[in-house]
C-alpha cells in the first residue's frame, strides 16, 4: 500500500514537472519577416534550394520586407587518393555571400556562409554524382539555416 502511494506521488510529481508548460518562441521570432525579392548569381542547384528554403520560411503577413541578393559559389577539390594515385574522396566547400536590405528602415547588411562537406568516390561515375547532388542538398539545408538564423538576429537587432 505504502509502495503503490509512494508510486503514484512520484509519477503525478514526474508529469506535472515534464508538462509544465514551457515552449520555446524561438520560431515565432524566426518568421517575423516577408522576402519581397530575390537576386541569385552562381550556382543554380544550390540557388534554388536555398531560394526554396527561404520562401518557405517566410511570412507572408509580415510587415518587415527584405531584398535578399545571395551569390552563391561550389569549389570542389580532393581530399584523398589510394597508393595507386587515384582518387577516393573529394572534399565540397559552398560559399554564398548574403546581402540583405530591409526595406523599413534601408539598412543593408552583407555576410558570408560557408559549409564544407566530403563525400566518397564510387567504382560507377553515376554514384559518385549521386553523393555529390546529396552532399550538396544537405550542405544547402545547413546554409539555409545560418542565413535564417543570421535574418533573425539582424531582424531583431533593428
Amino acid at each position: 500500500m505504502k509502495n503503490t502511494k509512494k508510486l503514484i506521488t512520484v509519477l503525478f510529481l514526474s508529469i506535472f514537472i515534464h508538462s509544465c508548460g514551457y515552449t520555446v518562441n524561438k520560431k515565432s521570432l524566426e518568421n517575423d519577416f516577408n522576402i519581397k525579392d530575390f537576386f541569385m548569381t552562381g550556382e543554380s542547384r544550390i540557388n534554388y534550394a536555398i531560394k526554396n528554403d527561404l520562401l518557405l520560411s517566410s511570412n507572408s503577413q509580415s510587415q518587415k520586407l527584405l531584398i535578399l541578393n545571395i551569390n552563391t559559389k561550389k569549389n570542389r577539390s580532393i581530399k584523398n587518393k589510394n597508393e595507386n594515385n587515384e582518387i577516393t574522396d573529394y572534399q565540397l566547400t559552398l560559399l554564398g555571400d548574403v546581402t540583405i536590405k530591409f526595406l523599413d528602415n534601408t539598412n543593408e547588411k552583407t555576410f558570408r556562409v560557408t559549409e564544407t562537406g566530403n563525400y566518397k568516390v564510387s567504382k560507377y561515375r553515376l554514384d559518385t554524382l549521386n553523393n555529390e547532388k546529396k552532399m550538396i542538398q544537405i550542405m544547402s539545408e545547413n546554409m539555409t539555416k545560418k542565413i535564417l538564423n543570421r535574418i533573425s538576429s539582424l531582424n531583431n537587432d533593428s
